[in-house]
């Protein structure tokens, strides 16, 4: 399928990520978008992919404007930079993911066929974080290519990679590409990348296409001095034209004559005007100046001095001083090594006039780019052994004899923690334990007895504190839910600049004591007040009287007051960590559930809420665990028929001072409520997740 941009542009504010593009990308070819970071390529293809809205132009497919199509309504798929495989899915089902959001039937058919197109059958049930990173990129290209789309985008999808498997990966890239023969968009920064795979490249600069050609094309023949080094290294070298007829065009540069064929001449260009004469390292050989005699004639040559000499395995790179130019590069093959030319030998610089190319002079700014891949190169080449350690002769580091003391650190480091612990949990939950065996009382003195009677007995009287506990504390907890996810999700993708202000917002009851905020909802609930006034209003009242959470036209003193009480004074909990994991998730995983034609809806019941799912359980768990055993809001806003188990215990502890059966009730309630967490853990199954 044949991508056409037209007058495409994007703007950020003042900023003008791509200005007005012109682009066909022809049907079935391997097509880069080549370029350094900031250049606009990124931002161009999320507007093929529909991640990104153009601020002018066209984008068509076969001739149809897809411009205002939304991602999942496009025959496009994308291969993200960082792979957005989604975790909580397996590799097959990863792959399913697209197939199943358009009702494709014999998906498990589907799915096996592309696994085994990227030799990952055998890896088909486990989940992206058991993958190696060649292994993620194989199920990315996968979950893209099984939906047959027209177009394929790769946004840099090898760039995590080391260097032996991303030379792995692209020959695989281009024998899928040939085998599936649909329309390949290649963003990369990695020139040697775009040279091995693409067919056409486009070499951006600054939110403009510089030049596009088939590699070789670009290479040979680069029209400016920004494609010149940014594809590779050239030498540049200020010259002035001394003539420019016929099919070879002469030129001075620091009084040594250069050829070049006039056809690789700046158009326009004649005698007297500059220009910046290039050659490529690789096509210049090396002589000793005692070996000049034997330089066939015809050929351009410069003299100099080697001031770098840098062995480099399959090559030798070496860097000369010339009076044309202070650093020209050249690189030779490691097949017969002149042991003569190391640094500081004089030589002659030779090569094909054939292989020089002439550049409309001016500003350089890709010169300073190659010059320090040059010297990166000779650094790299030298530094490949750290310095011994101070004092050290090469023999074992000092830190070697003291690693025993290193694995004991942590330990020592956890040991105010364990002293906390003891002293403020251990230690009081002893003492409850054996207060909840004794007998007798506390004018005759209590002593241990072993005797359990008083758990059946606390069982048996306030078993109704217990359930009335349980129920309140999941009914605030279900509605904590269902009013802080909205809140959490709108922090978490939707808030902007005005995050900070709302999280302030969240956290500002903590400001305030629990118990004036339960007196101010007193206050709000009482007869007369904003809430049974407009509960009035909207005839609710009588529905609440009906399923008995009010009294008449009463809201205190009601079971309805002491959940409205919990659900405010416990909601921060719940908001919290809902916002910390939704805040994890990735943006682009939602860019890839819609690049796979997954709606908004869709994105959010298959990625959002699965991959939120930690943040929901330590969410319920922070709510309904305290507010089990709260008293306060009971004791305030509710009446003695509302009182929960938190207000027995303190009945028993405070009024009654009957210590064994408060802390049999306290340690019945911890019992209960780490049964019910466990249960509930085990059913919600998100330790694979977090």
């Amino acid at each position: 399928m044949t991508i056409q941009l037209t007058g495409v542009s994007k703007t950020f504010g003042d900023f003008t990520a791509v200005h007005p593009l012109d682009l066909t990308i022809p049907e079935g070819s391997f097509f880069a978008l080549l370029g350094a970071s900031g250049c606009g390529k990124t931002t161009t293809l999320r507007m093929i992919a529909g991640l990104e809205d153009p601020s002018a132009g066209h984008i068509l497919l076969d001739g149809t404007d897809i411009t205002a199509l939304p991602p999942h309504r496009r025959p496009v798929n994308t291969v993200f930079q960082n792979y957005a495989l989604f975790p909580h899915l397996d590799v097959h089902d990863n792959v399913a993911f697209g197939l199943r959001r358009r009702g494709m039937k014999q998906v498990k058919n589907q799915v096996a066929e592309m696994l085994e197109l990227v030799e990952l059958g055998h890896l088909a049930r486990r989940r992206p974080h058991q993958l190696s990173g060649g292994q993620q990129q194989r199920v990315a290209l996968a979950r893209a290519l099984v939906n047959k789309p027209q177009v394929l985008l790769l946004d840099e999808p090898l760039g995590a990679l080391d260097l032996k498997l991303r030379r792995q990966m692209q020959l695989e890239l281009k024998r899928i590409q040939t085998e599936v023969g649909i329309t390949f968009v290649h963003v990369t920064h990695d020139q040697e990348e775009a040279m091995a795979m693409a067919d056409t490249v486009a070499v951006m600069r600054a939110g403009r296409v510089e030049q596009l050609g088939a590699p070789a094309e670009l290479y040979e023949h680069p029209r400016t001095a920004f494609v010149a080094n940014f594809l590779g290294t050239s030498n540049l070298v200020e010259a002035e034209v001394t003539a420019a007829g016929g099919g070879e065009a002469e030129v001075k540069a620091a009084g040594s004559p250069l050829r070049l064929p006039s056809a690789r001449m700046p158009e326009g260009t004649g005698a007297g005007d500059g220009v910046l004469v290039g050659v490529r390292p690789e096509k210049i050989s090396l002589t000793p100046a005692d070996d000049a005699g034997g330089v066939p004639a015809g050929r351009n040559r410069l003299t100099g001095r080697i001031t770098e000499a840098s062995y480099l395995g399959v090559s030798v790179q070496y860097l000369v001083e010339t009076p044309a130019c202070p650093g020209f590069a050249v690189y030779e093959q490691n097949v017969e090594r002149d042991p003569r030319l190391v640094a500081g030998a004089e030589v002659v610089l030779h090569w094909n006039p054939a292989h020089t190319f002439g550049l409309q002079p001016g500003r350089d700014p890709g010169r300073e780019i190659a010059a320090g891949h040059r010297r990166g190169g000779a650094v790299t080449a030298l530094a490949t052994a750290p310095p011994p350690a101070a004092g050290g002769s090469g023999g074992p580091a000092p830190a070697a004899v003291r690693a025993p003391r290193r694995r004991l650190t942590p330990y020592w480091l956890l040991l105010p923690a364990g002293l906390w612990l003891a002293v403020f949990f251990v230690a009081p939950l002893v003492y409850q334990a054996s207060t909840s065996v004794q007998t007798g009382s506390l004018e005759e003195g209590y002593r241990v007895t072993w005797h359990f009677a008083t758990y059946a007995e606390a069982l048996r009287e306030y078993g109704v504190h217990f359930l009335r506990s349980f129920g309140y504390a999941a009914t605030a907890t279900a509605l904590c839910l269902v009013i802080g996810y909205p809140l959490a999700y709108t922090l978490a993708f939707r808030a902007g600049r005005w995050r900070n202000v709302l999280l302030v917002m969240v956290i500002a009851p903590f400001f305030t004591s629990f118990l004036i905020r339960t007196l101010a909802w007193k206050t709000i609930l009482s007869d007369g007040g904003p809430v049974v006034g407009a509960l009035e209003a909207l005839h609710i009242l009588d529905v609440t009287a009906w399923l008995g959470l009010t009294s008449g036209e009463r809201v205190l003193a009601t079971p309805l007051a002491v959940i409205c009480g919990l659900t405010y004074n416990f909601l921060p909990f719940m908001i919290l960590p809902l916002y910390a994991s939704l805040e994890r998730i990735s943006p682009s995983l939602h860019e890839a559930a819609r690049d796979l034609y997954a709606g908004p809806a869709t994105t959010f019941r298959r990625v959002t809420f699965p991959l939120s799912l930690p943040g929901v359980v330590a969410g319920t768990l922070l709510t309904f665990i305290p507010a089990s055993g709260d008293y306060i809001n009971a004791q305030l806003l509710g009446s003695p028929s509302e009182q929960m188990v938190g207000n027995a215990i303190q009945q028993q502890f405070l009024k009654v001072l009957d210590y064994p059966t408060a802390a049999a009730m306290s340690f019945l309630l911890m019992a209960l409520i780490l049964i019910m967490v466990t249960v509930y853990m085990r059913k919600a199954g998100t330790e694979e997740l977090v």
